[in-house]
């Protein structure tokens, strides 16, 4: 299992079975510093149970997202494959294109779908797009389309390319060695960090 021994003996609480059946987490308090986090997290394994008292610390921190107050999962993972992982450590690319397409609304729907196949539920569709308004951007020829990590560009010139637009990735300067990283997910929120550790309070 990844991640300290104190995150360990956390997400085994929420993976048991009396959890699992009618557990919830909740958020107490939550602290910034400079790169770093500070949870407090009470984990009720049933409605009416005293909760336990757990706290989260993260360092190196590179994005926090969509906290909520509770949740009934917790999950860590460093696979380098992930998509909000790979949002950090993929060197970024520019995507442009030279020819538009026969119809703009097909291009975007296909779009839409790549992205949601390459990016899952971590990466909002457009962040990495022309800010331009995207029918107005393809059907004005050529220009460029984005930039962004290069999985996500190379899973959008793979559309560009199937309507014949002329798909061009643009290298940019390689991203700096990046330190290995986590992902923590709470229910639908998410973090991205260098590391985590946890610890029983109470």
């Amino acid at each position: 299992m990844t991640g300290s021994p104190g995150i360990q003996a956390l997400i085994a609480v929420t993976i048991s079975e009396e959890f699992e059946s009618n557990g919830l987490l909740r958020i107490v308090n939550i602290a910034f510093e400079p790169g770093a986090f500070r949870l407090s997290l009470d984990v009720y394994c049933q409605p009416t149970a005293t909760p336990q008292r757990w706290t989260v610390m993260g360092n190196g921190i590179r994005e926090i997202r969509g906290l909520c107050a509770t949740a009934q999962d917790l999950e860590l993972t460093d696979d380098p494959l992930h998509p909000a992982l790979r949002e950090h450590t993929d060197d970024e690319v520019g995507l442009s294109f030279a020819r538009a397409p026969s119809l703009a609304s097909s291009v975007i729907g296909e779009l839409v779908l790549s992205h949601r196949q390459a990016a899952k539920r971590f990466i909002p569709f457009g962040h990495y797009l022309n800010r331009m308004p995207l029918d107005e951007l393809l059907n004005s020829g050529s220009g460029q389309l984005g930039s962004g990590p290069r999985f996500l560009m190379e899973s959008y010139c793979q559309v560009l390319d199937r309507f014949e637009m002329r798909p061009t990735i643009v290298p940019a300067p390689r991203r700096s060695q990046v330190a290995p990283l986590q992902l923590l997910t709470f229910g639908e929120a998410f973090i991205v960090a260098e590391n985590f550790v946890a610890r029983l309070e109470t």
